[in-house]
């Protein structure tokens, strides 16, 4: 195959991941969008938001159109994709493989729906193919640059992200000595030296918009508003209380219900206790306390929390109209207005309740034939598909884990991961070659 019929391909899967926002008439929009897209179009910093993914979007939409984002996040999933293609399934047969593997993701998956978003949560997805690529691809040197590159930036785009890199490491590690022993070389220090990168990457952006040399300074809110929906932190206070150095104490009888509820409906305990920046004092001693008092609880619901998050995928989770972008969109790309505002999210006319209806039992019935295609691909021989299986795996349940405790289970948390294992199952059954082919 040429390189040109190469170059054909990726753009015709990059074109299949537009449909959907080709369809809705704009990229899709997200209520934090907004938030991602200010800090280098105004220069101020959203304490409570990652800066890296604003920095990356400004040279893609270059002040002009946020089809551009959309369209280079489309290319970028559609390269990666190829390549991964053309490790497991080599052959003249590849082109027609990828195809109707995009095809599938493009009509049956979440995929599309997050590379045609203006959000950092296609990155954390694409960075499980892009370690495998890193790891185990036998790339020439140029694109392994290319990929150690883009590794880092994707790892550092949210900081769930970071986590759930270092658990890839965590899982390369327990099969170098396995794989190692049937012939196949992995480039651990090559991932690991990437991922590492990524947590440099956020401090320097934090500090190119003013803020302090930190990853975060708005972790222990999230924590705290998910110990608030849990009843911990209610059953902290019941303990602690009373204590003048508590304002919660006043109001641990009326707390918000939900996570979300707590920071994001102006409630009026989140502002009592100081908000995204002044709560921390009082958040860590109610987090660290509860940990000290009810270390039962906390693990029966991080169980919990993690088994809600791993089942919970819908596509188009809080897709419905977003009006809290429109003075970013006014502002900073008008001859995009009209398009936003016209487009179907924006007008009520995504018809999601159907799309779940084949996306989401396709995810399901994808996710739980991982263990077995693993299984099969070891027991052939195919040690670098089986590894790539794993990975998904690990890169699911290592999500759930981490959204669904440091956060709250919410369906997109997991969809924007979930399209890997459809990925995973159709690359599977689209073709079954000979063991030889893919060692």
């Amino acid at each position: 195959m040429t390189r040109l019929s190469g170059v054909g391909l990726v753009c015709a899967g990059a074109f299949l991941l537009m449909l959907p926002a080709l369809w809705n008439g704009f990229p899709f929009i997200f209520f934090d969008s907004g938030d991602y897209l200010s800090a280098t179009l105004t220069g101020e910093r959203v304490v409570y938001r990652d800066p890296v993914y604003g920095f990356l979007a400004a040279p893609l939409h270059a002040g002009l159109s946020l089809w551009g984002v959309a369209a280079a996040q489309g290319l970028t999933a559609a390269w990666v994709l190829w390549e991964v293609v053309g490790r497991v399934r080599p052959g003249a047969g590849r082109g027609g493989i990828y195809l109707a593997v995009m095809a599938l993701l493009a009509f049956g998956s979440s995929l599309p729906w997050f590379t045609g978003q203006i959000m950092p949560d296609i990155w954390g997805a694409l960075a499980v193919p892009m370690v495998f690529l890193l790891a185990l691809g036998d790339l020439p040197p140029a694109r392994r640059g290319v990929l150690a590159g883009l590794l880092a930036i994707a790892v550092s785009c949210h900081l769930s992200f970071l986590p759930l890199g270092a658990g890839l490491v965590v899982v390369l590690l327990l099969l170098y000595v396995p794989l190692k022993r049937r012939g196949l070389s992995v480039r651990l220090k090559a991932v690991a030296g990437a991922v590492a990168t990524a947590p440099i990457i956020v401090i320097c952006g934090n500090l190119a918009l003013g803020g302090p040399p930190v990853l975060s300074q708005t972790g222990h809110a999230f924590l705290l508003a998910r110990l608030v929906q849990d009843g911990l932190a209610r059953q902290t206070l019941d303990r602690l209380c009373p204590d003048p150095s508590l304002t919660l104490c006043d109001l641990r009888a009326r707390l918000p219900a939900t996570a979300n509820d707590f920071l994001w409906s102006d409630s009026e305990a989140f502002a009592r206790s100081g908000g995204w920046l002044g709560s921390r004092v009082e958040a860590d001693r109610i987090i660290s306390s509860s940990l000290r008092l009810f270390p039962r609880d906390h693990l029966l619901s991080a169980l919990r929390l993690s088994g809600e998050q791993l089942i919970e995928f819908s596509t188009g989770d809080g897709l419905e109209s977003q009006a809290e972008p429109w003075g970013v969109i006014e502002a900073h790309f008008p001859a995009d207005l009209r398009s936003y505002v016209s487009a179907r999210q924006q007008t009520g006319r995504l018809p999601l309740a159907e799309i779940n209806e084949l996306h989401v039992p396709l995810a399901a019935v994808a996710m739980a034939l991982l263990p077995w295609l693993a299984f099969v691909a070891w027991r052939r021989g195919r040690w670098r598909e089986a590894a790539g299986v794993m990975l998904v795996g690990a890169s699911l349940l290592g999500n759930a884990v981490i959204c669904g405790v440091l956060s709250n289970p919410n369906d997109r948390y997991e969809s924007r991961m979930v399209w890997l294992a459809v990925f995973v199952a159709g690359l599977a059954f689209a073709n079954r070659p000979a063991p030889s082919s893919a060692r």
